[in-house]
C-alpha cells in the first residue's frame, strides 16, 4: 500500500518536473526568438542609417563638383584683369 502510494507521489513529481521543465524551455526558446528580432531590427536600421549617410555623403560630393566647375567656368570666362580684382578684394584683408 505504502509502495503504491510511494509510485504514484514519484510518478507526480517526474511528471511536475518535466512540466516545468518543458516550460523553461519554452521560455527560453521565446526569449532567444524575440533577441533575434530585436537584432534583425538593429541590423537594419543599421543599414538604413548607412544607406542614408552614403546618400548624404554623395549629395555633398556632387554639390561640390559643381560648385568647382561654376568656379571653373565663371573664372575661365572673366577677364585677367576682373580675376585680379577680385582676388583682390575678396583676400585682401
Amino acid at each position: 500500500m505504502i509502495t503504491d502510494f510511494v509510485r504514484k507521489v514519484g510518478g507526480y513529481i517526474v511528471m511536475g518536473v518535466g512540466v516545468i521543465a518543458g516550460l523553461f524551455f519554452l521560455f527560453l526558446s521565446g526569449k532567444r526568438k524575440g533577441e533575434l528580432q530585436t537584432e534583425l531590427k538593429v541590423e537594419k536600421e543599421k543599414a538604413a542609417n548607412d544607406k542614408a549617410r552614403s546618400d548624404a555623403e554623395h549629395e555633398k560630393t556632387v554639390e561640390v563638383v559643381r560648385n568647382k566647375n561654376d568656379v571653373a567656368s565663371t573664372v575661365s570666362n572673366a577677364s585677367d584683369d576682373d580675376v585680379s580684382r577680385k582676388l583682390r578684394d575678396d583676400w585682401s584683408d
